[in-house]
């Protein structure tokens, strides 16, 4: 029984982590989100700030980073009336990157499109035209 009860935790343990980066992976899968995570990459802007720079609403900015921030890829601070946010963990550029590398080896994306995208989740591309 011993046996049974460590493998159920273990399973459980799996489903878990697999929720944990479904969660991720989903906030990543809009365009609107990686182009704010890509204004963030440097520094920490507000919200005004990243709905000038992305050309979206406020309101639409501040939607999608409540689903950043719920899955944990930004954080954000209070300053007077403005909220500022900035990437919660550099690392997941890696996983951006590593998608560019698997649509440039799986698709055969053209060369000017996968150096762009190498550039910019290299941190070369200050946020600019990120997944439009």
């Amino acid at each position: 029984m011993a046996v049974d009860t460590a493998e159920q935790a273990r399973e459980l343990d799996r489903e878990r982590l697999y929720g944990m980066i479904s969660t991720v992976l989903r906030a990543l899968g809009e365009p609107l989100r990686l182009r704010l995570l890509g204004l963030l990459r440097d520094h920490e802007l507000c919200v005004n700030e990243l709905a000038r720079a992305s050309g979206a609403s406020q309101a639409n900015v501040s939607k999608h980073l409540a689903v950043l921030r719920q899955a944990g890829l930004v954080d954000c601070r209070r300053d007077g009336h403005s909220m500022y946010y900035r990437v919660a963990d550099p690392g997941l550029f890696e996983i951006c990157g590593a998608t560019g590398r698997l649509l440039e080896r799986r698709l055969g994306v053209g060369e000017r499109l996968a150096r762009g995208g190498r550039q910019l989740w290299a941190g070369g591309g200050k946020g600019e035209g990120v997944a439009s």
